[in-house]
């Protein structure tokens, strides 16, 4: 999708036509992009919190436009090494504002995940991302090893659960190529390796490469994309549904000790499997790992919206005008008789480079 940057004094800035909207309530925050509302509760902060679409365009959000109810059941539960269960639904120990203008908002929430008899373990961290006239949000979820009594710590699973108000009739899976088909055969993907997933759904099973990492639900409220950035290539990684909603495995919950046999080579154990160890996921003290998750409710989603969400939207200026500005010195721009050496040399660097990486898969969970 081509984009128009316009620079220099003489541009005037426009006022959006739709801004963000950032109140505080008596629970929480709300937002509001104009077409969506969000409602974040400080004492059990549901992700991302309870979300209506404005359908009809009255400006209002009625109680038929809820398609995620931020209830309990929307939550990151985390199982440790013995089985003890903990969630992100502890009282948010910070909920804040970070960024607050006329085309987004930022908000910050930090916390531990509890245990139902008050214990903590793992600190983590979200940022709630919404943009004017939008129907989607970006959920940025960090989770963290705080837990100063061990060098290590290991989990056995981590997940996030996204249900859909009013439950889900139909769902449509990206894989190679996308499947669909009704909620109730509770499709399910699992990305084991950066070149090997596999999905069933009901009693059908299929095997690939590489997942896109996107999971589509429609029901009578409304309709749910959820997707992960990077997916495939930040294995393991999972993702499910039923006739109640979405959930996305960032731990996925491994079967025996999966990655055994590669990670008995001590350089590829280093390599790729430092935090897989006998079929659980250890991380050091200080660990840290952030992944990047886009919730939609477009009525009619494109593939636009999931192909940019993945490779990212940045401002380009022509190469030409770049060398002439003098910023790196004299460098001839590409495409010119001056570069005609060395334009060949620097694709096929680039080339070499990326042949390079999936050949040694330097893909993985930490990479």
């Amino acid at each position: 999708m081509p984009y128009t940057l316009e620079y220099g004094a003489a541009v005037q800035p426009q006022p959006a036509a739709m801004g963000v909207r950032v109140e505080e309530t008596a629970t929480g925050l709300r937002l509001c992009t104009g077409p969506l509302q969000v409602d974040l509760r400080r004492a059990a902060p549901a992700l991302p919190g309870r979300v209506a679409v404005d359908r009809n365009g009255d400006g209002t959000f009625a109680d038929d436009e809820v398609v995620m109810a931020g209830d309990d059941t929307a939550a990151v539960a985390l199982v440790d090494a013995a089985g003890r269960s903990y969630t992100s639904l502890g009282a948010a120990e910070v909920m804040q504002v970070e960024e607050s203008g006329p085309e987004r908002a930022v908000v910050l929430l930090r916390g531990h995940h509890t245990g139902r008899d008050g214990a903590r373990l793992f600190a983590w961290e979200a940022r709630l991302v919404a943009a004017a006239g939008q129907r989607a949000l970006r959920l940025f979820y960090t989770f963290g090893n705080d837990v100063t009594a061990a060098d290590f710590t290991s989990l056995q699973s981590l997940g996030l659960s996204l249900p859909l108000a009013g439950g889900a009739t139909r769902y449509e899976l990206g894989a190679e190529p996308p499947l669909a088909g009704p909620a109730e055969q509770a499709p399910s993907l699992f990305q084991d390796f950066d070149n090997h997933y596999r999905l069933t759904a009901r009693d059908s099973r299929h095997e690939g490469r590489r997942a896109p990492g996107w999971l589509r639900l429609s029901g009578r409220n409304g309709t749910m994309t959820v997707a992960v950035r990077d997916f495939w290539q930040l294995y393991p990684k999972g993702i499910a549904a039923d006739a109640r909603g979405i959930r996305v495995d960032l731990l996925p919950a491994l079967t025996g000790n999966p990655y055994a046999k590669e990670a008995a080579d001590p350089e590829q154990r280093v390599h790729l499997y430092y935090n897989l160890a006998d079929g659980l996921y250890r991380f050091r003290q200080g660990q840290s790992k952030t992944h990047e998750i886009l919730v939609s409710f477009e009525t009619e989603p494109t593939r636009v919206g999931l192909d940019a969400f993945q490779t990212g939207v940045m401002a380009a200026a022509p190469s030409d005008w770049t060398c002439a500005s003098g910023v790196f010195g004299e460098v001839p721009p590409t495409g010119t008789a001056w570069s005609s050496r060395l334009d060949p040399r620097q694709s096929r660097s680039v080339a070499g480079y990326l042949k390079a990486r999936d050949e040694r898969r330097d893909y993985g969970l930490m990479n």
